[in-house]
């Protein structure tokens, strides 16, 4: 008989798992990764009406986050979103090509390229920032109340910390 505390999933999410497994941990990480591509699919939903992929609205928004007029070296957006520096070029030649950043010069390295968003970027954020942070509040104000969204801030600040992130 479980204790008061234990959690007790629904049925369906024994579907993903071989009958004998039923550890808490894996459950998790099934959920886990489950909302994360939910999550993912939505954003991208939503970015691609703005004619972006949300790899591409990630640069935008660290790009933006530093200060529109200045520039990243590709390596240090890439470190942000967690991808290789191969990937993020890959990114960025198709942003470039699409007149969302440019490639500048690093004045102290000539061995660094900056890449800085350009006036069609920066009116796009303007733009695209409020009604995407109006978008995220509302799809989870409707799910989870403010001190749980603190509360799974903490749990996944302390998840990817634990991870190396």
């Amino acid at each position: 008989m479980p204790s008061s505390n234990q959690v007790i999933p629904p049925a369906w999410v024994f579907s993903y798992l071989d009958e004998s497994c039923r550890a808490v941990p894996v459950i998790l990480m099934l959920n886990l990764i489950r909302a994360g591509t939910l999550l993912y699919r939505e954003m991208e939903d939503y970015l691609f009406r703005y004619g972006l992929t949300l790899p591409q609205g990630n640069v935008l928004w660290t790009l933006n986050a530093r200060s529109p007029d200045a520039g990243m070296p590709i390596t240090e957006i890439a470190n942000s979103q967690g991808v290789s520096k191969a990937n993020m070029t890959g990114i960025i030649d198709r942003m470039e090509r699409e007149g969302l950043v440019r490639r500048a010069a690093y004045p102290d390295d000539r061995r660094v390229t900056l890449i800085e968003m350009t006036d069609k970027a920066k009116i796009l954020m303007q733009t695209l920032t409020p009604t995407y942070e109006q978008h995220v509040m509302k799809m989870l104000n409707s799910i989870l109340t403010e001190p749980e969204q603190a509360q799974m801030i903490q749990m996944m600040v302390k998840l990817r910390q634990s991870l190396g992130d």
